[in-house]
Parts: C-alpha cells; sequence; structure tokens
C-alpha cells in the first residue's frame, strides 16, 4: 500500500495500492510529497495539487485537465502526452520538466519556471503565459496560437517552425531566440526586445513590431509583408538582407533617406538620393501623421 503524505508535516494523507492509471478524480492532494511517484496514465482531472512536490514524478499521458497546481514543483517531471488543459499552473516550477506533445490549452502558466523545459511539440493555444520563464526551452513545432507572453523572458528558447499566429509578445525579453520557419503571422511584437534573435525564413506577415528591438537580428529569407514597423530599431546589417518587404515598407525606407542631410556626401551618393526624392512623400499615403516634405 503506498502511503502518500503532506511534504511539510508528513501526515498521511492518503493511502492507495497504485498510482498507476490510479483515479483520483478531484482528489485534495495540497502539499502532497509526490515526487518520483509513478502516476502514469493517472486520472487527476479537477485534483488540488497546490504546492505539491512532484519533482521527478512519471505523469506521462496523465489527465490532469482543470487541475489546480498553483506553485507545485514539478522540475524534472515527465509530462509527456500529459492533457493539462483549463490546468492552473501560475508559478509552478517545471524547470527541465518533459511536456513534449502535452496539451496545455486554455492553462494557465503566468510567472511559472519553464528554463530548459521541453515542450516539443506541445499545444499552448490561447495559453496565459505572462512573466512567464522561458529561458532556452525547446518549443520546437509547438503551437501557441493566440496565446499571451505579454513581458515573458524567452532568451534563448528555440522556437523553429512553431506556430505563432496571433500570438501576443509585447514587452517580451526574446534576445538570441531560434525563430527560424516560425508562423507569426498577425503577432503583437510590439516593444519587444529581439536582439540577436534568429528570424530566418520567419514568417511576419501584418505583424506588430512598432518599438522592436532588431539590432543583430537575423533576417534573411523573413516574410515582412505587411508588418507594421514604425519606430522600431532595424538592423543594417548582412543579416537584414533578402528579406521579403511590402510597399509600404520601401516607401517608408525612401522617405527617411529623402530626409537625411547630404551636404557632406560625395557628388555619387548626393545624385542617388536626387533620384529616389520623386518618391519621398508615396509613405505618407500609409501614414497621415507623417507630412509631406
Amino acid at each position: 500500500m503506498i502511503e502518500i503524505r503532506n511534504r511539510f508535516n508528513g501526515k498521511v494523507m492518503l493511502k492507495i495500492k497504485t498510482l498507476v492509471d490510479a483515479h483520483l478524480h478531484g482528489a485534495y492532494l495540497y502539499s502532497a510529497d509526490l515526487h518520483g511517484a509513478d502516476l502514469q496514465n493517472a486520472d487527476l482531472q479537477k485534483a488540488d495539487l497546490q504546492e505539491a512536490n512532484l519533482q521527478n514524478a512519471n505523469l506521462h499521458g496523465a489527465d490532469l485537465q482543470g487541475a489546480n497546481l498553483r506553485h507545485a514543483d514539478l522540475q524534472y517531471a515527465d509530462l509527456q502526452k500529459a492533457n493539462l488543459k483549463y490546468a492552473d499552473l501560475q508559478g509552478t516550477k517545471l524547470k527541465n520538466a518533459d511536456l513534449r506533445s502535452a496539451n496545455l490549452w486554455f492553462a494557465d502558466l503566468r510567472y511559472a519556471d519553464l528554463r530548459e523545459a521541453n515542450l516539443h511539440s506541445a499545444t499552448l493555444q490561447d495559453v496565459k503565459l505572462q512573466h512567464a520563464d522561458f529561458q532556452y526551452a525547446n518549443l520546437k513545432h509547438a503551437n501557441l496560437q493566440d496565446a499571451d507572453l505579454w513581458f515573458a523572458d524567452l532568451r534563448y528558447a528555440d522556437l523553429r517552425d512553431a506556430d505563432l499566429q496571433g500570438t501576443n509578445f509585447q514587452g517580451a525579453n526574446l534576445r538570441y531566440t531560434k525563430f527560424q520557419n516560425a508562423d507569426l503571422q498577425v503577432a503583437d511584437l510590439h516593444g519587444a526586445d529581439l536582439q540577436g534573435a534568429n528570424l530566418q525564413g520567419a514568417n511576419f506577415q501584418n505583424a506588430k513590431l512598432q518599438y522592436a528591438n532588431l539590432k543583430d537580428a537575423k533576417l534573411q529569407g523573413a516574410n515582412l509583408q505587411g508588418a507594421n514597423l514604425d519606430f522600431s530599431v532595424f538592423p543594417l546589417g548582412c543579416g537584414a538582407l533578402n528579406m521579403r518587404v511590402d510597399t509600404r515598407f520601401v516607401w517608408q525606407l525612401i522617405y527617411h533617406l529623402s530626409r537625411l542631410n547630404t551636404s557632406k556626401v560625395s557628388p555619387k551618393a548626393r545624385e542617388a538620393i536626387k533620384a529616389i526624392k520623386p518618391y519621398r512623400n508615396e509613405f505618407c499615403r500609409y501614414r497621415k501623421d507623417v507630412k509631406e516634405i
């Protein structure tokens, strides 16, 4: 018989023959000590696991839909293919947890610690991830459509080939994050820090990039058609070569080039600026607050 004890006072909370395939639907396991427990395929729907110790626990395929896991310790836990839909994981420790192919649809992971976690092919659609820490996490092929990553920390995270359509990255720290071939259509990256990020081949169509920091970002082959880059920090290095842009972006560049003080440049450079000046006011059609020169 397995005894489940309170992690703080050692009192026995529950006795059960086996935890594998266990039926613990709605169980009260607040602060339970389940570190290293084998809960594979267990039914923990709507269970109260607040502040529980689940370090190194085997929750492969477990059903945790609607469970309360606030401030629980799931570091190094195996949550592959687990069902965590609608689960409350606010402030939960998930460092180095294995969440490959897990379903976290509509879960709440605000302020959660997911550093170095493996979320390859996980479903995080419509998830609350504000202020979550994803440093060095693996999110390749993950689905984060319409997820809210407001001011989240994703430094050095791997988001290659991820579905990030409509995702909110406002104010997020995305320094040196890998976004190769990711789909960021209509994503909101207003004020995001993308310094040194790898955005090669990423799709930013109609994305919001106002005030974003793109210094040293690699944009080769990226699609920025329809994206709004107003007031952003844009790289002039080789990393910005061969990116796909739209007409608005071209007129915007020409407008700014036409406003340069060319009194000290070579005659050839002055001639080049003169050649584009007939098009200098085309950008005004897109921005009514920009005055014609």
